[in-house]
Order: structure tokens, then sequence, then C-alpha cells
């Protein structure tokens, strides 16, 4: 904690490094509002954007630019030699070995073996393509039948992985043979085709040479352009669809996995961006996540709650203050700050608390999420409002800014199973709203607690979290784990300490052994700070492996410990001020 004296200081150290300029007070303001909370990472990020030189800025436009032309390719050079690549270092060796000896010699000796065997016939020539066209049928059939027993047998590795890898690097490598065997066996199908085709021709021409069956309505001169037309239709058709028949479809994906297409919407975990609007790419005073909302769904966020407001007048922002969990000190001087540097504006906004410290216009932002959900249409995005704004008013601005072909409409019955994820995405209904207060009109717009449940929010520290319920009671069908800490307004280190992988996955199989149910959304501060993501993922394979069914835990109060957890391997953020 620094004193307000010590945040000055640091102020006037920092602003050094801004350049003077119309943002110049705006950004002193913001500086120092998050130095008297302690916030250092806060102030910093305030900092950066004005700070950045000419050349940094002209760099990261070119990245931009570059990105929107295509993909990266983000390569990272390693020794040769290291012990922990001798797979790989096997397998190009094994590759080039088919490459440059065994695929030329089998082409040699194929030719050499069918002239041998048509010299060596003492037939009539039109006697000797029969006998010719089964050698590479029979060769045909040899290598379909080796592509069959292969894949039987192999799956989709050939070698292990060192267990000194990291498990990025073993997960690549998997990637690497599970590609490289399909497109070996791809190749095998391929030449057994061809050469089935050629064997089929040979036997075809032969014993068309030696019968010289009558075929009078083919040979008629007046059906001649009709058979040309018939042939090149066919092989037109073949030249098409057999790269299709020999590689098949490619897999189908739902919300970034080919395995949850076929699973419910109640059924499945996604990671919940808590107070999604306050970013500090927007420059929000105690921001709560880092990218704005179009960066968190690029970074696996799937759920955005968000506080709907109207800009508050000087009187209704000291109203509210009061009941915050900000010392009166602090209360007085950032409702100075508010008044002097953000005064009421119109419109319709999301804010936290306090529009008067950080607020996004609510229509520009949700015409983004539509765009991002046209660019990504396999993908399903839920948002979640803490609506402070009338419901007519709300869905207005939902079909003003041209989401209503997109809007998912819940069963009127809560209790009702949701459909699933690929049925959702193939309707095109791929935006669920809930409302933790209005509940229509619009077929749409939902309460969230007469379809969903949560746990507590208000947690002083990690230690404190519980499994109790809340609101919407204990036994609806969505499962909000409020996965925060509210103390300090919400700090990045408390953050990179709830949303590691083992703590998310250990508090969500807790909780769903106490409820009964699985948990859906996981909301997290600071989304994109330790590896919630990874632990959602695990949950969804977990759930598409065993089922998503969990064993009810009954006891009141009593949260089973991590050594229990193991055994199977917000709502926004809420201080009184907010609610």
């Amino acid at each position: 904690p620094l004193s307000h004296s010590q945040a000055a200081a640091g102020t006037d150290a920092l602003m050094r490094l801004v350049p003077d300029g119309a943002a110049r007070d705006g950004v002193r303001s913001t500086v120092l509002t998050a130095l008297d909370r302690g916030d250092v990472a806060s102030a910093l990020a305030a900092i950066a954007p004005v700070a950045l030189t000419d050349q940094v800025r002209d760099a990261a436009e070119e990245m931009l630019r570059e990105a929107k032309q295509g993909t990266w390719v983000v390569s990272v050079d390693v020794e040769p030699g290291t012990e922990a690549l001798a797979p790989l270092d096997r397998a190009r060796k094994v590759t080039r070995l088919f490459q440059e000896v065994v695929e030329p010699a089998a082409a040699v000796l194929c030719a050499a073996a069918l002239t041998l065997l048509w010299f060596l016939r003492p037939s009539p020539a039109k006697r000797r393509l029969i006998p010719l066209g089964w050698v590479p049928a029979a060769a045909a059939s040899l290598m379909a039948l080796t592509v069959l027993v292969l894949r039987l047998t192999l799956g989709d590795t050939l070698f292990g992985t060192p267990p000194s890898w990291p498990p990025a690097a073993t997960g690549l490598l998997a990637d690497v043979q599970a590609a490289a065997l399909d497109r070996l066996l791809t190749t095998a199908v391929v030449v057994a085709v061809i050469l089935l085709a050629a064997g089929a021709l040979l036997i075809t021409v032969g014993w068309v040479w030696q019968t010289r069956p009558s075929v009078p309505v083919l040979t008629d001169p007046r059906h001649v352009p009709a058979l040309t037309f018939t042939v090149t239709a066919v092989a037109l058709a073949g030249t098409m669809l057999a790269p299709v028949a020999i590689s098949g479809s490619s897999p189908r994906i739902c919300q970034g996995s080919a395995e949850l297409c076929d699973a419910r919407y109640d059924e499945i975990a996604q990671l919940a961006s808590h107070n999604a609007m306050a970013t500090t790419a927007d420059r929000f005073i105690g921001p709560l996540q880092d990218p704005d909302i179009v960066g968190q769904l690029g970074a696996g966020s799937r759920v955005l709650l968000l506080d709907t407001h109207r800009w508050e007048r000087p009187e209704e922002v000291a109203e509210r203050l009061s009941t915050s969990d900000f010392s009166p000190a602090e209360r007085r001087r950032l409702t100075a700050i508010l008044q002097r540097v953000n005064p009421p504006h119109p419109g319709l906004w999301l804010c936290h608390s306090v529009c008067g410290a950080g607020a996004i216009e609510l229509e520009p932002t949700l015409r983004q999420i539509g765009e991002w959900l046209r660019d990504n249409p396999t993908e399903i995005v839920t948002l979640i409002l803490q609506d402070g704004v009338d419901a007519v008013t709300t869905q207005d601005a939902f079909e003003r800014a041209g989401l209503s072909d997109l809007l998912y409409e819940p069963d009127r019955d809560p209790d009702r199973p949701w459909p699933k994820l690929g049925d959702m995405i193939d309707s095109g209904r791929r935006l669920v709203v809930f409302a933790e207060k209005a509940d229509g009109p619009a077929p749409w717009y939902r309460n969230l607690y007469r379809y969903g449940m949560e746990t507590p929010f208000a947690f002083r520290s990690p230690d404190e979290m519980s499994c109790l319920p809340n609101r919407g009671g204990s036994d609806k069908r969505l499962f909000l784990l409020n996965h925060f800490v509210t103390a300090g307004g919400g700090l990045r280190l408390d953050a990179g300490v709830v949303n590691s992988r083992q703590r998310v996955l250990e508090r969500a199989h807790n909780c769903e052994r106490q409820r009964g149910r699985p948990v859906n959304f996981i909301a997290v501060d600071y989304a994109t700070i330790g590896d919630a993501l990874g632990a959602v993922n695990e949950l969804n394979a977990e759930r598409v492996e065993d089922g998503p069914r969990v064993p009810v835990e009954r006891t009141p109060g009593r949260i089973p410990g991590a050594a229990e957890a193991r055994r199977r391997g917000g709502a926004p953020r809420r201080r009184a001020v907010s609610r």
C-alpha cells in the first residue's frame, strides 16, 4: 500500500514518460488513482499506450496489417542433435529413407517385374494383358489391406516423447505424428486406387480383345456423341469426387472442439470473463480484464459478464460510492476526479459501478460481438447482464446493433434440457443473453436465475471460496462458478493464484459434487492470467470421455479437500457498490 504522498511521487515519476498533449491530464488522474489503491500494474498499463515511441507504434501497426492479410507463422530454431529431439530425428530419417530409396526402388522393381512378365508369356499379346492386369490389382489389394491393419494397430502415434518434454511440446509432436501418419496412409490409398484402376483397365482390355463382345448399340455412329458425353461426365465426376472419397471430410468443430458438437449447452464448461467491459485496453480505473472484449473472445472466453448503465449524475455517484468498500478519503478523492474529468454523458453504457471510472458504449460493443460471431461461425457466445437499464431499452439496443438473427430463444421451461451445440450452431442462433433482474419481454432475454444457479461472489481471499448456494438456489440446470476475489477491487496477484489450472479444477470438482450438476460458467478476473482456459478444456475432456454426470455430495457446509478433488486427476465482480 502507498500513502497519498507516495502515490503522488510515483505518479510524477511515471508522467515523465508521457509526452505533452491533450490526454496528459486524464492519464495523470488514472495513474494517481491506481497508485492510491496500490495497483501498480494498472498504473503502468495506463502509461504504456501513451508512452510508446513512434518506432514501436509503427512496428505494432505493421504486425496488425500482416495479421489481417493471413496467418502468422511463428517458428523457433532448435539446435540439432538435442537429446529431446531424438524422436523427430528418427522420423526424419525414416521419411528420407522412403523418399530417396524405397519409393524409387519400388517403382523400378514394379516396372521391371511387369516387363519381365510380359515377355515371359509365350501366348499372343492379347492374352498377356489379363495376367498383367492381375499383378497391379493384387498389389492394390495387398496395399489396401496393409493400410487397414496399420490404421487399426498404430492409432495416431508411432513413438512417445521423453518425460522431460513439456506438455505443449508433447502435444505438438502428437499432432505432427497424427498428421504424418494420415498423410502417409492417404498417399498409400491413392496409390492403391491407381494400381487397382490400372489393373482393371488391363484386364478389361484383354478380355474385350479376346472375346470381342458384340455391342451394336455402342458402336452405332448415331450414339457416339451421347457416349462421348457420358464418358466425359463420368471422368469429370470421378476426378472431383475421388479426392473427397480418399481424404474424407474435415471434422466438424463446435465451440473450438470436434468432440463438443454432440454435447448439450448445459453439459459443457465455458470460460467467463467477469466484468468483461472493465479492461486495461479501455483505460478503466480498476480494470478486471486486460484485453478488450473482442480480445477476450479471441483468447478463449465464451461468456461475458457485463454491467449496463446510464451515466450517473454527480449526486448518484456519491450515493453509490457511500455503500462501496472504498475508504471515505478514497471516495472523496474519486468523486472529485470523476466530476472533473468524466462529466455525465447521454446514452447507454457498459460501466463497472461508476461510469466515470470507465465506460464503453453499449451498442458499438454489441456490434463488435456480432461481427466476431459472424467471423467465427462455429462459436457460441453467452452474455450475462447486470442490467442497470430496463428490459425494453436493452432489447431495442440489441436490435439496433443488428443482432436479431443471432439471438437464441431459450425454452420457456427452465427445467428442459438445452439443445446440442451442433444444433444451436446449425440454427444460426448463437448468442445467448441472460439478465440478473429482467425476464423478457423479448423471448431471448431471460432471467439467469430461473435457468441457473451460482456460488457466492464476495470472497475476500482465495481461502474463503466456497460452493454454498447463492442466487438461483441449488437445483438449476446451469451452474455459474464465481471464481474471483473481491478484496482490493480485484488484483492480478489474486488472479494469478486462483486462475491456476489445478485451483480451478479442484474447486469445480468440489462444487459439482456438492450440487450434483456440472459447472457451466467459470467466471474469473484477468482471464488471460493463469490457465483457467486449460481447466475448462480439461473439464470438457472429462465430460466427453465419462459423461457430464457427477456424484452428489449433500453434506451442508462441507467443502471436499484437495486430496478428494485430485482423485479425478460472475456474475460480475460484486462489491457493495455494484450490488
